[in-house]
């Protein structure tokens, strides 16, 4: 007989184990309810926008010539977008209006497309109030529908670039509260005054206004009335009080649950509407400091949903617009053909473009400013230019006193043209999304919030003057604003310790 060794070696023996019938259920490889629903949403929302899509391109394949030669590529943009917008709510599960890309493209659309809209509303005629450049350009259907396809080329690559940095980060918190005490609004309110108390001093001493709501003081701070140093401090000094009182609508929204706080901030953005519509000044801080209290709502207090983000946006631009109308013509009846700011840098690419194709020979400047800007120009031995200065003067209209913002597309233009284009949207998909990233691992921090803010009302100039025209505000302003606030942050906590204010500084 063999021994017990023998039989559980035998090949042929069972075990008793192994006949026993487990009372286990088999493993389940369904999908849990909660991701069926995600995955059926999806579904369902991409699908809406592939029959959308398909559905008004076969309107247009039937539309007038003109018509369909215009909006095709502003479908393209349209959907482009969307897609991206649809990518990134997925991926946050809230609207992803906290990124930096989103912003971008954002601002990138209206831009892109709106001049085609309203030349479509407007018959494809130009008017007495239109651009006069594109009245002597003679710029037709072609032209617009040109330039549009070029930005859709611009979007397309950056949104999916973007797409691609910022996938694998962790899906954001619906609330994410920072860490601020009420030293720090009071440390933005200090730095707010000393701005203004400069102001003051800089305004006796040389006898003009530098209020950034008056026309005098020139936005490139470039005053023949200041010598050059004092030009360019005071004008990156009321650029740090633009930041200090968007760090100080961050501070107020973080403290939201206190009474005063939140009377405190309608107190401040009435005074600034009150400010800005008394002087009749430019649209663009005030509409800054609102748009950092919807970012700041959404992220601390309560998501903003789509309807109301939608709902926000074409009031916010119909007011801008709206705005800037009554500004230039005084309020005359409405015309789409009517010059407005996205227009005017159509004019610029339009015009650009056919200066370069005359022959026009583009100085190495302007070519490579965005990397000069970052470089005093007492310590350059060759003289900074303006791309948007140097336009001007090529183009005649420096005496006229009209100011055109130069593009991304008229960066383009006087470059390697399309494939630059690209590229560059490409690249600042590329910082973006790292910037967006680094952020994800500091959002429960002040400062970086509210740097990261600033960015996200800073960067429309990415489309609007040049892709990295706003890394030159980072580097003399925003820089500037955290270590006076780092410095002042230290000498004021102290004394409120002393004082036995605790509860104000932890």
């Amino acid at each position: 007989m063999g021994s017990a060794a023998d039989i559980s070696c035998c090949p042929f023996q069972t075990r008793r184990h192994d006949l026993t019938i487990s009372n286990q259920e088999p493993q389940s490889f369904s999908v849990s309810p909660g991701r069926r629903d995600v995955v059926w949403r999806q579904l369902v929302a991409y699908s809406a926008m592939v029959i959308i899509g398909v559905g008004a391109w076969a309107i247009l394949v039937v539309a007038a010539a003109d018509t369909r030669l215009v909006m095709m590529p502003v479908l393209a943009v349209l959907w482009v977008f969307g897609t991206f917008a649809l990518v990134l709510y997925f991926h946050d599960d809230q609207t992803p209006i906290f990124h930096a890309g989103f912003f971008a493209a954002a601002t990138a659309l209206v831009y892109i497309a709106l001049p085609a809209v309203f030349l479509a509303a407007s018959g494809f005629e130009w008017s007495s109030t239109s651009d006069r450049r594109l009245v002597l350009l003679r710029a037709g259907p072609e032209d617009v529908a040109n330039y549009v396809w070029r930005g859709a080329l611009y979007l397309t690559g950056f949104c999916a670039t973007y797409i691609l940095m910022v996938r694998r980060l962790a899906r954001p918190p619906r609330i994410s509260p920072i860490r601020v005490v009420e030293l720090d609004a009071a440390v933005c309110a200090v730095i707010i005054v000393a701005c203004v108390l400069y102001q003051a001093a800089v305004e006796f001493a040389f006898a003009i206004s530098i209020s950034d709501k008056d026309t005098p003081f020139p936005a490139d701070g470039i005053n023949p009335n200041l010598p050059l140093l004092a030009a360019q401090v005071t004008h990156n000094v009321m650029a740090v009080q633009r930041i200090a009182k968007l760090a100080l609508i961050v501070a107020l929204v973080a403290l939201w649950k206190r009474n005063w706080a939140k009377l405190a901030l309608i107190i401040f953005l009435l005074s600034e509407l009150i400010s800005t519509l008394a002087l009749f000044g430019p649209r663009t801080y005030f509409a800054a400091l609102l748009l950092a209290t919807l970012l700041s709502f959404h992220k601390m207090v309560r998501p903003v949903s789509v309807p109301v983000l939608g709902a926000c946006a074409v009031l916010f631009l119909g007011l801008l617009l709206a705005y800037g109308d009554i500004r230039s013509y005084g309020g005359k009846a409405f015309d789409f053909s009517t010059a407005n700011e996205f227009q005017t840098l159509m004019g610029t690419a339009l015009h650009v473009r056919d200066m370069v194709q005359s022959g026009l020979k583009v100085p190495a400047q302007v070519i490579w400013s965005e990397v000069l800007m970052l470089i005093p120009q007492q310590l350059l031995p060759i003289q900074k230019i303006d791309p948007s200065l140097w336009y001007l003067i090529e183009s005649g209209f420096s005496e006229s006193g009209s100011g055109y913002m130069f593009g991304v597309q008229s960066q383009a233009e006087v470059g390697w043209g399309n494939p630059e284009l690209l590229l560059r949207g490409v690249v600042l998909a590329v910082v973006l999304g790292f910037l967006h990233r680094q952020y994800s691992r500091h959002s429960a921090s002040f400062l970086p919030t509210v740097c990261y803010v600033w960015l996200l009302t800073a960067v429309y100039y990415s489309y609007r003057a040049a892709t990295f025209y706003w890394v030159t505000f980072i580097a003399f302003r925003l820089l500037v604003f955290v270590g006076i606030f780092l410095v002042l942050r230290r000498l004021l906590l102290r004394p409120a310790v002393n004082a036995g204010f605790n509860d104000v500084v932890t």
